[in-house]
């Protein structure tokens, strides 16, 4: 884990060590909107409902 408050290690030392990418460490996910949800759901119902149908 990264320590901001660390003095003695700078970020992208700490990033090296970690053998992380030092962008990495300032990327911040966004969350998914509610659209977007109901989207993936639509889309994944019919391989959920009829499973049995999808592994022959």
């Amino acid at each position: 884990m990264i320590d901001v408050e660390e003095k003695g290690i700078s970020i992208k030392r700490q990033c090296e060590l970690l053998d992380l990418p030092k962008f990495s460490y300032y990327y911040a996910t966004r969350g998914d909107n509610s659209d977007n949800e109901k989207f993936m759901r639509l889309l994944d119902e019919p391989f959920t409902r009829d499973t049995l149908l999808w592994c022959s």
